[in-house]
């Protein structure tokens, strides 16, 4: 265990929780902001639709390429800041001694902390306990985003792989582009599906940021 006034350790509090609160607005702006713009290029008409009022078929690729990039500065900037604060997270929970019961149940303010053997069985008096669940909520984001997300975005990377024989439109034997219709509107409902699923992602790393702050503020009563 180390000295919880130490430099060391004030640099681990203040940069842990922050990492993750960071990231989880950015992951959650992209469902908010981004994504739904990126949605609204693929699925309504533009400045450069047909003549007949169709939307170009440019629209939809064009989007897509932007998720994708989009995708790409993803996997680049959130897996390293999830990593950066778990590890900060781990260190903590090693380094960072234990506070009094009476301590946790004043910061916590609930009657389930209110006697040593309630704050004890639960392991709330335990700033450690706190950054380990911190750090598991944080790294979460990565099991997460290959079990449950990986399927949605490698869909629509394949229709951006596929752009000139899929989305832009294929065009079947008479002539007609209705398949262009039914991928846009496909595109459309992977990337609501996307939108809440990220959501949900920065749910993830935004409470393991907000349980790591609670670990902060009861070592810092200590």
């Amino acid at each position: 265990m180390s000295d919880s006034s130490s430099p060391t350790i004030k640099i681990a509090q203040i940069l842990a929780p922050a990492t993750a609160l960071f990231a989880s607005g950015m992951i959650l702006s992209i469902s908010y902001s981004t994504s739904p713009i990126l949605r609204a290029a693929a699925s309504s008409s533009s400045p450069s639709s047909t003549s007949s009022g169709k939307p170009s078929k440019d629209e939809t690729p064009f989007s897509l390429a932007q998720l994708r990039a989009l995708f790409s500065s993803g996997s680049h900037i959130f897996p390293p800041l999830a990593l950066t604060s778990t590890t900060l997270f781990a260190y903590l929970a090693y380094f960072t001694p234990e506070v009094s019961s009476a301590i946790a149940g004043h910061i916590l303010r609930s009657p389930i902390v209110a006697s040593q053997s309630s704050t004890t069985s639960l392991g709330l008096h335990s700033p450690s306990n706190l950054y380990m669940a911190a750090a598991a909520g944080v790294i979460s984001i990565v099991p997460f985003t290959f079990l449950v997300m990986k399927s949605t975005n490698m869909r629509l990377m394949e229709f951006k792989e596929a752009e000139v024989d899929g989305v832009r439109g294929k065009e079947g034997a008479n002539g007609e582009d209705g398949e262009d219709g039914d991928g846009r509107e496909e595109v459309t409902t992977l990337m609501r599906r996307f939108e809440v699923l990220n959501a949900v992602r920065a749910a993830l790393i935004g409470v393991g940021g907000l349980v790591g702050l609670l670990g902060v503020t009861m070592t810092g009563a200590a």
